[in-house]
């Protein structure tokens, strides 16, 4: 989240914090001069939330325009928390949780209005779950659930999911200020599950021929274990692109992901999702200092069980499924006439 914010090239901005708890928060703010957008990174060190209000009066950022906030904390791995609006120039993003990382992102430029709505929300148009082992050559395109599992005993308990969203065929993607991608997912086991979200390069697949052995980005016969060389994930960095880490509780819960970046690659038309579990690590934790339940992991990283989505099947409505949000800026016409980007 930092290197989003203050990459390069980005304006540190002098700022003030005031009120309770004001002396236990560390901020730093930026600006990116190329694409007009504020970062907020806050760091909250307490043992307890501290009250967060964000008086961006002095920006002249136009009210109504949309704010996300990433969050490092105990439920989330760098995911979207929330998405805010600025209203009479300020933001009312709530509690800061004790210990933990915010960075909000917010665009200098206001957004286009779609149906009143400066957020455009696409329903996912493919969603299947792929399995490997026995059953490689089997669809599971009309499921009402689709998982995510490594499992390193056995190859038929490996699982992953993929989906795909249509986007507009005039969308300009330089114009896409936000493209967050809205999951509900839950740990099959009921406990609390990691899942790596992947955008990917090849479309042409259907749901409903889609198997392991067909999948674009899925190895083939890949060797068991629970090390980083057991992923099952193929052409990472290349045409899979990692965008993030998926946490999952015991019931089912909205989880976003920032995947602008990934979407404005993408001149198809369409846009494609991988969700794999993968091994993390290579170490062995022996460390007589860490909690009892880090002590003596045995070497690698394995999840206790999937990470389950609800596909479009079971979803009461287009949000209640996997959805899309896109927010784009509104092209704003100068003294002269002409449109300033």
């Amino acid at each position: 989240m930092f290197n989003k914010g203050f990459s390069p090239g980005r304006n540190i901005l002098a700022h003030s914090i005031s009120g309770d708890g004001a002396s236990d928060v560390r901020v730093l703010v930026s600006h990116d001069p190329v694409t007009g957008f504020y970062y907020i990174f806050s760091v909250n060190e307490s043992t307890g939330g501290v009250p967060t209000n964000i008086d961006l009066s002095a920006l002249d950022i136009p009210d109504g325009n949309l704010a996300i906030i990433e969050d490092v904390s105990q439920w989330r791995t760098g995911s979207v928390r929330s998405i805010e609006e600025v209203s009479n120039g300020s933001i009312l993003a709530g509690n800061q949780p004790a210990q933990t990382v915010w960075l909000l992102s917010i665009p200098g430029q206001p957004h286009e209005t779609i149906d009143d709505s400066p957020m455009q929300v696409l329903p996912v148009a493919k969603d299947t779950m792929v399995r490997d082992g026995k059953h490689a050559s089997t669809n599971y395109g009309t499921s009402e659930s689709a998982y995510a599992r490594h499992d390193d005993a056995s190859a038929d308990e490996r699982s992953a999911i993929f989906l795909q969203f249509d986007l507009e065929e005039d969308m300009d993607l330089d114009d896409v200020q936000f493209a967050i991608l809205a999951l509900p997912v839950a740990a099959r086991d009921g406990g609390n599950n990691i899942a790596h979200l992947y955008g990917i390069d090849t479309h042409d697949w259907d749901e409903h021929s889609l198997t392991w052995q067909n999948a674009p980005n899925l190895r083939q016969n890949a060797p068991l274990g629970r090390e980083i060389r057991h992923s099952v994930v193929e052409g990472a960095g290349e045409t899979a692109h990692i965008l993030g880490q998926i946490t999952a509780g015991s019931t089912y819960a909205l989880r976003q992901i920032d995947v602008t970046d990934y979407l404005r690659t993408q001149s198809t038309g369409k846009a494609s999702f991988l969700i794999a579990q993968e091994p993390r690590w290579d170490v062995d934790i022996n460390v007589s200092s860490v909690p009892d339940s880090w002590d003596d992991l045995e070497t690698g990283d394995l999840q206790a069980d999937a990470l389950a989505v609800r596909t479009r099947e079971a979803a009461a409505s287009a949000t209640d499924g996997p959805h899309l949000i896109i927010v784009r800026r509104t092209l704003v016409p100068d003294m002269s006439g002409d449109v300033t980007n």
